[in-house]
């Protein structure tokens, strides 16, 4: 997990052409806690890479991808996703098919 500081030009930088999740937290948002877990199991599974923001210290990237609930997640700089339950449904319920099983 990386963490950010409030460079949204840097930021497009790193993300370009990558699988990324972008978690906008608070360190006082109790869902936030509670994401941590799921969206780790899945960058580590998927071989994704997380970037936490935390909007405290980083309001110009929060304003820029118009967050406005916590938690909130982007996945590849295209998909948000809003809200505990939400992005906890998500993350546990996409699966990846293995292409060389026998059918």
């Amino acid at each position: 997990m990386e963490y950010f500081d409030d460079d949204i030009t840097e930021l497009k930088n790193i993300i370009e052409n990558k699988n990324i999740i972008l978690k906008f937290y608070a360190d006082w948002c109790k869902n936030c806690k509670i994401i941590n877990e799921v969206v780790d199991n899945y960058c580590k599974l998927y071989n994704f890479k997380c970037i936490s923001i935390n909007i405290d210290n980083n309001p110009s990237i929060m304003e820029y991808y118009n967050v406005e609930k916590l938690p909130t997640i982007i996945m590849n700089d295209t998909e948000k996703i809003v809200g505990s339950s939400k992005i906890i449904e998500k993350l546990e319920t996409i699966e990846i098919f293995d292409i060389s099983e026998d059918f």
